[in-house]
């Protein structure tokens, strides 16, 4: 791994969900650092297309990404799912069953990321006890965040919608189409920019 910097932002997501926030042991350190490779992308890359299966994991370490399908009836794409410099893209739907994705994960501006293959991610789980912690909070956090905007698209009216996904991430506005935001908070686009233009 050649830029030392961006495993050591990885290692720090690990440490983040170890049960006694203790260091990653030196082995899988080197496991990692050996296994991880780092791609630059360029803005709107599709990283997964519906018909691939996902073989990586993906760390954001400069960049966003969006996940999408397409919907025939509506005849527009739906989005599900925005993911922010310094998480993990971990493609639930179909990584660990290595399955036809289904939908897209596309990068919304020029991106830096650290992949981790799907056979590297199979050997952390057989050998190292300390990566099953750090997946498992990993997931119970993921799990969390996506119940809870799927709570959020059923319970809150638009406007406070619309404020909380300003409080948590208002750049996402500076680097996503509006369609797109108001199809995340199940909104029409017109509505969300009249909220806009309140703000």
């Amino acid at each position: 791994m050649e830029n030392s910097a961006h495993i050591n932002s990885l290692f720090l997501l690990f440490e983040k969900y170890q049960p006694t926030k203790e260091n990653l042991s030196g082995k899988l350190k080197d496991f990692l650092a050996g296994a991880v490779k780092e791609r630059c992308y360029r803005k709107k890359h599709l990283i997964l297309n519906e018909d691939d299966v996902p073989l990586y994991a993906w760390y954001i370490v400069k960049g966003s990404a969006r996940v999408y399908f397409y919907d025939p009836k509506a005849r527009r794409e739906i989005t599900r799912w925005f993911w922010y410099e310094g998480d993990l893209m971990l493609y639930l739907r179909s990584f660990f069953r290595q399955k036809e994705a289904g939908e897209f994960i596309e990068l919304l501006q020029e991106s830096t990321l650290l992949l981790i293959s799907a056979r590297d991610i199979d050997i952390m789980i057989r050998q190292f006890p300390e990566y099953r912690f750090f997946e498992r909070a990993l997931l119970e956090e993921y799990h969390t965040r996506m119940s809870d905007h799927t709570n959020d698209l059923v319970s809150l009216i638009h406007r406070h919608k619309f404020l909380k996904l300003m409080k948590t991430h208002k750049e996402i506005f500076n680097l996503a189409y509006l369609k797109d935001i108001a199809s995340f908070l199940n909104m029409h686009p017109a509505a969300l920019s009249r909220l806009r233009s309140e703000k």
